[in-house]
């Protein structure tokens, strides 16, 4: 392997490498590279050059775009992904990343780029609304970024990852916010007069995610032992329309007992929904599901979203999803000192530091408990031994 350069004009060379020949072509190969700066510097990038051609380490200049290679990268990812993610890797990619990085040629793509992007993305929200977009969403969008730079590395379309080098807003965790027991009882209350009832119920005494309750088959109770087990959960998008699919972990895949408060409910739907499913006779569509739209079918998992947010303000209580129900299930428990552990097991968390993450402010209690708790042990085991 030989190589020199050349002086084209002041500051400015061309780098000639002789690479002997390419070994699945025959052809000579030559590799001809401009570089702007003094002679030194330029024999030293031919000297790195002709090192990244003999360990193979050597990436040909690329001459897609960003939009180019992140579309089929896109391409090349998107049957791996699930439904949910595929539709927001898409939505990212093209309304966020493309118009602000699309143009930029691959190769050139900068770590100055990428800060200046993310600062950016922080600040323009998409839905209209002012204000940031939260930290999360900023790094979720740099995953991306990251994964299809990384992937373009691997198949040497370029020679490094620029993600690498960027530093990300700090996720500060705010506390969940959740209703009282004064707010969770006068809610069930009226909660009653609404279709919208059990699902609630269950979302407060259960934990269970959204998905999960409007997935929920009468096979996956057991009215008799009082348990609920966890095997799917219920999704929609744009794409793909509503699908069932596997939970979210492996852990979240779980058995919840549920108090008779809730197996009263679900005897009293069962029987209203098999009035429904008399009434409708050949129209009806057997899946089991325990809550469909009227006629055996799902719900869209979206449907109670915006009720519920209307319910509530009825009640004066605002910001408060359905989600939240979840996070108002734990805080109940906690507050009657059950065990982190069954909390996380009934919240199908995939570990403990997860249940203590979100919930371990609304334990702070328990440290002067178990200062006391220690306190009379010390004693009990002092008397002991003067005895």
């Amino acid at each position: 392997m030989r190589g020199h350069i050349e002086k084209r004009h002041n500051s400015s060379w061309t780098i000639v490498i002789e690479a002997g020949r390419d070994p699945a072509t025959g052809k000579r190969r030559r590799i001809v590279r401009g570089f702007k700066g003094n002679k030194r510097d330029a024999e030293k990038e031919m000297v790195r050059l002709m090192h990244e051609l003999e360990t193979g380490m050597y990436v040909e200049p690329s001459k897609l775009t960003v939009a180019q290679w992140f579309r089929q990268w896109f391409e090349m990812q998107k049957d791996r992904l699930s439904p949910e993610s595929r539709e927001r890797y898409r939505g990212i990619i093209e309304s966020r990343i493309i118009p602000k990085l699309g143009q930029i040629p691959l190769e050139k793509l900068q770590p100055m780029h990428l800060q200046r992007f993310y600062a950016e993305t922080e600040n323009e929200r998409l839905d209209g609304r002012g204000g940031k977009i939260s930290p999360a969403s900023v790094r979720y969008c740099h995953t991306i970024v990251h994964k299809a730079l990384e992937s373009a590395v691997k198949l040497k379309v370029i020679r490094q990852n620029v993600a690498n080098d960027v530093e990300l807003p700090k996720i500060r965790r705010e506390p969940v916010k959740v209703l009282t027991n004064e707010q969770v009882a006068a809610m069930l209350e009226d909660a009653k007069k609404y279709p919208h009832y059990v699902p609630i119920l269950l979302a407060v005494t259960t934990g269970m995610r959204r998905g999960e309750i409007y997935a929920l088959r009468w096979q996956d109770v057991n009215l008799d032992s009082g348990i609920i087990i966890v095997k799917r959960t219920i999704s929609y998008t744009p794409q793909d329309g509503i699908f069932f699919k596997e939970p979210k972990t492996p852990k979240s895949r779980r058995t919840i007992a549920i108090p008779p408060v809730v197996i009263e409910a679900l005897k009293s739907h069962k029987v209203e929904q098999a009035k429904r499913r008399l009434a409708c006779g050949e129209l009806w569509v057997d899946m089991d599901l325990i809550f469909d739209r009227g006629d055996g079918r799902p719900c869209h998992p979206d449907s109670i979203t915006s009720w519920f947010t209307e319910f509530l303000r009825k009640h004066g209580i605002d910001a408060v999803s359905f989600h939240k129900l979840r996070h108002t299930h734990a805080s109940l428990l906690l507050e009657q000192n059950v065990n982190i552990k069954v909390v996380q097991e009934r919240l199908g968390h995939a570990s403990i530091r997860t249940t203590l993450d979100i919930y371990g402010h609304l334990m702070p209690g328990m440290q002067e408990e178990a200062a006391v708790k220690i306190g009379e042990a010390i004693k009990g085991k002092s008397g002991r031994g003067k005895g």
